[in-house]
């Protein structure tokens, strides 16, 4: 896990660093191996640095003239994000927050993925833990963040 740290953080250098790359997917790459390395502050970070690159990149074309093709597998990965911030809530037993990152994350499941979508489940499975988790003040731990797909 160390050495996948160390190249995500390579990649993500080299990312930034190149005109109109893609660091989302990287963020979201960071914070799962932050997140099995039990770095949970640090990979709440990276999940919050992909949702708003993936939010910029949903809802821009979503404001032009037309959506583009790729708007729903981008959403896709919104959603993923949003589980990985609100799995790094609930290590940190900001229960609440974890509550509301799954509700937004479940908001565009149902708007670009439908209920049928294996994320629009998943959130709505961890948005009722949480819940449960939140009324009966119990503590519980979380399974890892979830990596993008792209690298499995």
């Amino acid at each position: 896990l160390r050495s996948a740290l160390k190249y995500l953080n390579l990649a993500l250098q080299l990312e930034e660093g190149a005109a109109g790359a893609d660091t989302s997917q990287t963020h979201l790459n960071l914070c799962a191996t932050l997140s099995q390395l039990g770095r949970h502050q640090e990979a709440m970070m990276h999940a919050q640095m992909a949702l708003i690159k993936l939010y910029e990149d949903v809802t821009t074309p979503l404001v032009s003239s037309g959506a583009e093709p790729d708007v729903a597998e981008r959403a896709s990965i919104l959603c993923i994000a949003y589980h990985n911030l609100a799995v790094e809530h609930e290590y940190l037993k900001n229960f609440k927050a974890a509550e509301r990152a799954y509700a937004s994350g479940l908001r565009w499941a149902q708007a670009y993925l439908g209920a049928d979508h294996q994320v629009f489940q998943l959130l709505n499975k961890s948005l009722g833990a949480v819940r449960q988790l939140s009324s009966s003040s119990k503590t519980r731990r979380r399974g890892p963040a979830v990596d993008t797909q792209e690298d499995r």
